[in-house]
Order: C-alpha cells, then structure tokens, then sequence
C-alpha cells in the first residue's frame, strides 16, 4: 500500500498523524537507553506498542507455569521450623502477590484460614481460641498477623519466665 502524498490528506488524517506523532514522542521519552534502542525505528505508536508488548508480554503457557508452581507452593505452605510470625506472613504475602500479578486470586477468608492451618500443632489451642472469638469471615488480615504476634510474644515471655525459674 502507498501512503498519500501529505498534501492529499483530510482533516482526519492529518489529526490522526499529530496525535500518532505526540504518542511516538511520549513513548519514546518515557524509555531507558536500551528500550528506546528497541523501538526507535518503529513509525507508529501501534508499531511500538506492539513491539513491546511482544518484547515484554509472557506467553499463555509460562504464565500458567508460574501460576502453578505458586499455587503449589500457596497449597504447601506451612510455618517452618524457629520461623516467626513475621518471617511466615511475609513468605505467604509474596507467595499471594505472586499469584495476584497473575491474575489468580484467593478470598480473604480462605487466605486467614490458610495461614491459621499453616500453623504448627503447638499452636492448635490458640488457633481454636482465636476461631471462636472472633467472626473470621470479617476479620482483616492485619488483625490476624496482630493476634498471632502478641500470642507469640507471650509465649516467649512465659519461656523466659520458666526459664528464669528454673535457673534459681
């Protein structure tokens, strides 16, 4: 196809080639070195777009991989050995994020309740107490992780505490 000499084109099309313009120009300042080096031989904004979106974008078949191995490790998940609240909650939100970015996501009661089993048996006690006294279905993540850290401050203070005791 031969494009229109520019003294041929309409109102539409001449429009058309400045907003083209200003969008190649925006795209191309918004780039680093190397990007920019990929691009800057494309015409169009559709051109670039489509270069980077084939440059940048996963296949269908990788995305799935990369949803499967963290829905596997989400499925998996438990509290290692000496790891802290803090520590397993970190784990578990990367492991989430991960499968948000994907597009896979989990409701929030399901994620309090994967984190509430994921806990080691030492803990059953306080899973039950925390199970009863509370309306898990409205509880907020932050809540949960707030309740969990006191439950194991306290119990390192009643550690310390016996251990103190029986060193007198």
């Amino acid at each position: 196809m031969v494009p229109k000499p520019k003294q041929e084109w309409n109102e539409c099309e001449r429009r058309n080639f400045q907003l083209n313009a200003k969008v190649v120009y925006t795209l191309q300042c918004s780039m680093d070195r190397n990007e920019y080096n990929r691009i800057c031989q494309c015409k169009s904004a559709k051109e670039i777009w489509r270069l980077l979106e084939i440059t940048h974008e996963e296949t269908n078949q990788v995305k799935e991989s990369k949803i499967n191995l963290l829905v596997h490790s989400y499925e998996l998940f438990f509290m290692k050995d000496n790891e802290i609240i803090v520590e397993m909650i970190t784990r578990f939100t990367d492991i989430v994020n991960g499968l948000e970015a994907l597009g896979k996501t989990y409701k929030e009661f399901e994620k309090l309740m994967k984190i509430l089993r994921s806990l080691p048996s030492k803990w059953h006690t306080k899973v039950t107490t925390i199970q009863e006294a509370k309306d898990l279905t409205k509880l907020p993540m932050m809540e949960l992780i707030g309740s969990l850290m006191m439950i194991r401050a306290q119990l390192v203070s009643r550690l310390i505490r016996v251990q103190l005791v029986l060193l007198d």
